[in-house]
């Protein structure tokens, strides 16, 4: 009975060190699957440096690629060969045998020489844009209040110029803030459903021009909060959001508890990431008056990088 007892105490414990060791050989394969995971799932951390300009918002030209000269590795020098003098030739004339008599030597003629070939340089390649950044996809939050209607048609003729000189290989969408909400262009293939759609429109030629025509005939009305607006265009995930206004506020003056809210609004929506970059490069395009509550220059400031707060004076629309 007493041996019965220890085989069975000793095939316990036998098969508790085989679970033992089983489940430490899981945990492991699962603690290298968990490092191998975090290595090749990149971290999205980081946002990347967006530059664009309102006036000129296609795409920069590829830098070319300028290949470094390598130097040849060493090579040992050919084996030397001994030099042999060969047999001296026989004279020239001993090896011209005589032409017979009835052969007469051709005539020679003072021939032109001929035209000299010219070289045929290869076709320049050229990047089809002349921007000057590197932003595809681009949103542009316009105002359309009621603050905005002797100056809708100079901010309308200022967007199709910006509109006209974008890529073919971006994308663009025009968001108005009018009556504390916003209206959008819509994606041309989406044009006959009966909910609009607000996506990002691939800037083909045909679609630029229906964009531009679409926006001219936005007519301002009501009070001015670009803060739904601005929500929308950064759902859309774009590179770069071109905020145009003459002022902000419209009629009226926001007070500082209202400031406060919609830069803290902002503050979560286009956060800065680890690298101290935003995630969506906001800069703002003043037209003709100051900014007297000095908002548009601030958000400019705060989220639009280098050069983040641009001002159209009526001298330099030639007003």
């Amino acid at each position: 009975m007493r041996a019965r007892t220890d085989r069975t105490t000793t095939g316990a414990r036998r098969t508790a060190l085989a679970w033992a060791i089983s489940i430490g050989a899981h945990a492991a394969v699962i603690a290298v699957m968990l490092m191998v995971v975090q290595v090749v799932i990149p971290r999205d951390d980081d946002a990347p440096i967006v530059t664009v300009r309102f006036d000129d918002p296609g795409l920069a030209p590829p830098k070319p690629v300028i290949e470094q000269p390598t130097d040849p590795a060493p090579q040992a020098p050919p084996p030397t060969i001994a030099a042999r003098t060969p047999p001296p030739a026989p004279p020239i004339e001993a090896q011209i045998a005589p032409l017979p008599e009835a052969l007469a030597p051709m005539p020679t003629f003072d021939a032109a020489p001929p035209p000299p070939i010219q070289s045929v340089a290869p076709p320049e390649v050229r990047f089809a844009g002349i921007g000057a950044g590197n932003a595809r996809d681009i949103v542009y939050v316009v105002d359309g209040s009621g603050s905005m209607i002797s100056a809708m048609p100079i901010v309308a003729d200022e967007l199709a110029k910006s509109l006209r000189k974008l890529e073919a290989v971006q994308s663009f969408q025009i968001v108005y803030f009018q009556n504390d909400g916003y209206v959008s262009f819509t994606h041309p293939d989406f044009a006959q459903t009966a909910v609009p759609v607000t996506r990002m429109v691939p800037a083909r030629r045909s679609f630029i021009e229906s964009a531009i025509k679409w926006a001219s005939s936005v007519r301002p009305s009501g009070r001015s909060n670009p803060i739904e607006a601005l929500e929308v265009a950064l759902s859309l995930r774009p590179d770069a959001i071109f905020l145009l206004t003459t002022d902000i506020t419209g009629a009226d003056a926001w007070t500082p508890d209202q400031r406060e809210s919609f830069f803290a609004r902002l503050e979560a929506l286009d956060p800065l990431a680890r690298n101290g970059v935003r995630r969506v490069t906001i800069k703002t395009i003043l037209f003709l008056d100051d900014d007297k509550s000095g908002i548009v220059r601030e958000i400019g400031a705060r989220f639009g990088g280098n050069n983040g707060f641009i001002h159209r004076s009526r001298e330099d629309l030639g007003l």
